[in-house]
C-alpha cells in the first residue's frame, strides 16, 4: 500500500482542466506563440504569420469540408480579463477568419468570402481552460516538442525551453520538468542561434534567413560547434551541465563566425555537403581560420546583443553620393556596369560584380594617377592593382590631394592590402579579390560582394570625383 501511495498521477487534461463555450470573437491570439517570428506583437501580424507561414488555410479548408472535431478543442488561458489561445492558433484564426476574413492576407481574402457563400460559421466553441501560462507551457512542451503530427523544429524548440530558462527556471528544474529531453543541447542551440543574429557583419538578406527559426538550418551549425577542432579554432567554450556559451567578443571571431553562418544560409555547407565528417570539417575551418582565434576577451552569449534585419533588401550596389568625373569613357562604361548589375544570389551575378569591382578598383586608382599626373613607381614592366594601392598609401601628393581625408583613406587601403589573418579574406581586400578572380575554390555571393562595395565606397567617392577642373568632363 505504501508503494501504492508514492505513485505519481498521470494528468488528465480533459478531467482536470475545465471545459468551458467561447464566443469566437472573443479569444486573442497568443503573441508569445512559439510558432511566431520574434517581434510580432499585434493580432493583425499574428493572423497574416499564420496564413503566410503556418498553413492556416489549409486548417481553414480542412474544417470547411470536414467540420470542426470537438476532441481538438484549443487550450486558453485567462490573462488580464482576456482570453489568450495557447493550443490551437491556426484553427482559431481559421474560426475567426471564416467570420469576417478582414485581416487575412489579400490572395486569400476573396477566396474565404467565396467559401462562407455556401456555409454558416462557427461563432462559439468548446475550450480547455489552463489553470495558468506555466500549466499550459507544460502542455505544450508534450504536444509538440516530441512524437507529433506537426512538431516544431529543433530550433524552435530550442527557443521554447530557452524562454522558460529566461522567466526564472534553472536548466536543472528544466531537466526534471521536460524528462527526455537534451535540455543543455537546445540551451547550447539557442545559444550559438543567439550570437549568429549578433552579427553585424552579416547582410541583411543572411540576416533575414538566419531569424527564420522555421528553415535556418540549425543541424549543420549544430554539426560544426559540436565538433571539438573547430571549437577550439574558434575559442568557443560550453558549460558541460547547463550548455551555456562562451565565445570571444572579438573582430576575427565575427568574421571568421560571419563566414559560417552565411554559408549556412546559403547553403554552401549542409550535414552532408563539405563537413559531413571531422576530416571535412577540419578542412573547412582551415580555410576560415588558418589560426586558432585569441581567446583572451570572451564573454557570454547572452552578452551578445541581437541586430534587426533590414525590411527590405536591394539586389543593386548604391552608387548614391558618388560624383563621376574621370574623363576616360572605359571607366564610366564599368561604373555605369556596376551602377546595373544585379547581384541577388538567385538569378544575379555577385561573382561577375565582385570581378567587375577588383577591374574597376584597379583601373579608376591608375585614372586618377593620370589626371593628377602622379607616376607609380613599381617593380617590372606591367602595373598591377597591388602597385596602385601602395603608390595611393604612400604619395605625397595623394596626401596633398585628400587633405583631413588621407589618414582614413590611408587606412582604408592598408585594411585593403591585407594579406595575413582572417581580415585578408574580407570581400574588400585585393587578395581576396584576387583569389576570386585566379583560384578555382574561391568564389562571391551577395553578401560579399555588397561588403565588399560598402568598403570601397569611400575610396570611390573621393578619386572618382577627385579630378583637376581643366580635365573634369
Amino acid at each position: 500500500m505504501e508503494g501504492e501511495k508514492m505513485k505519481k498521477k498521470l494528468i488528465n487534461y480533459q478531467q482536470e482542466w475545465k471545459q468551458i463555450t467561447l464566443p469566437i470573437a472573443s479569444l486573442l491570439l497568443d503573441p508569445e506563440n512559439i510558432r511566431l517570428e520574434t517581434g510580432l506583437k499585434t493580432q493583425d501580424e499574428i493572423v497574416r504569420d499564420l496564413f503566410v507561414n503556418e498553413k492556416a488555410m489549409q486548417v481553414l479548408l480542412s474544417i470547411y469540408e470536414n467540420g470542426f472535431f470537438p476532441d481538438k478543442s484549443p487550450v486558453v488561458v485567462k490573462e488580464n480579463k482576456n482570453w489568450i489561445v495557447f493550443e490551437g492558433n491556426r484553427r482559431v484564426v481559421s474560426l475567426q477568419a471564416m467570420i469576417n476574413p478582414i485581416h487575412v492576407p489579400r490572395k486569400y481574402k476573396e477566396k474565404i468570402r467565396k467559401l462562407m457563400l455556401e456555409r454558416s460559421p462557427i461563432v462559439s466553441i468548446t475550450v480547455r481552460v489552463a489553470p495558468n501560462r506555466e500549466a499550459a507551457m507544460q502542455y505544450l512542451a508534450a504536444t509538440h516538442t516530441k512524437n507529433t503530427k506537426r512538431p516544431w523544429s529543433a530550433l524552435r524548440r530550442a527557443y521554447f525551453y530557452y524562454a522558460q530558462k529566461e522567466k526564472g527556471q534553472s536548466v536543472q528544474s528544466l531537466i526534471e520538468r521536460y524528462k527526455g529531453a537534451n535540455i543543455p543541447a537546445y540551451i547550447k542551440m539557442y545559444e550559438m542561434h543567439h550570437i549568429a543574429i549578433s552579427l553585424a557583419n552579416i547582410s541583411d538578406e543572411v540576416r533575414k534567413k538566419i531569424n527564420n527559426k522555421r528553415s535556418f538550418d540549425i543541424t549543420t551549425l549544430e554539426r560544426l560547434y559540436s565538433d571539438k577542432y573547430v571549437q577550439e579554432k574558434l575559442g568557443l567554450q560550453f558549460n558541460l551541465k547547463t550548455g551555456e556559451v562562451t565565445a570571444p567578443k572579438s573582430q576575427e571571431f565575427n568574421c571568421a563566425y560571419a563566414v559560417i553562418v552565411t554559408d549556412i544560409a546559403d547553403k554552401i555547407i549542409t550535414s552532408r555537403k563539405r563537413i559531413s565528417d571531422s576530416v571535412e570539417r577540419k578542412t573547412y575551418i582551415d580555410q576560415i581560420v588558418p589560426k586558432k582565434l585569441p581567446s583572451k576577451k570572451t564573454s557570454m552569449a547572452s552578452d551578445f546583443t541581437p541586430v534587426e534585419p533590414a525590411k527590405t533588401t536591394k539586389n543593386k550596389l548604391n552608387t548614391r553620393g558618388i560624383g563621376f568625373c574621370l574623363p576616360f569613357p572605359a571607366i564610366e562604361r564599368m561604373y555605369k556596369e556596376i551602377e546595373r548589375i544585379s547581384i541577388s544570389n538567385d538569378r544575379g551575378f555577385p561573382n561577375a560584380a565582385h570581378d567587375l569591382l577588383r577591374s574597376f578598383l584597379e583601373c579608376s586608382l591608375k585614372a586618377f594617377f593620370e589626371v593628377h599626373d602622379i607616376i607609380i613607381k613599381k617593380k617590372g614592366e606591367y602595373t598591377f592593382l597591388k602597385d596602385a594601392l601602395k603608390e595611393f598609401g604612400g604619395n605625397e601628393k595623394v596626401k596633398h590631394l585628400t587633405g583631413s581625408k588621407f589618414k582614413a583613406l590611408r587606412n582604408l587601403v592598408k585594411k585593403i592590402e591585407q594579406t595575413k589573418g582572417i581580415g585578408s579574406m574580407m570581400g574588400y581586400t585585393a587578395n581576396f579579390m584576387n583569389q576570386l578572380k585566379h583560384s578555382h575554390y574561391f568564389f562571391s555571393n551577395r553578401e560579399t560582394v555588397q561588403q565588399g562595395w560598402d568598403e570601397l565606397k569611400p575610396l570611390f567617392m573621393f578619386i572618382l570625383s577627385s579630378v583637376p577642373e581643366k580635365k573634369k568632363t
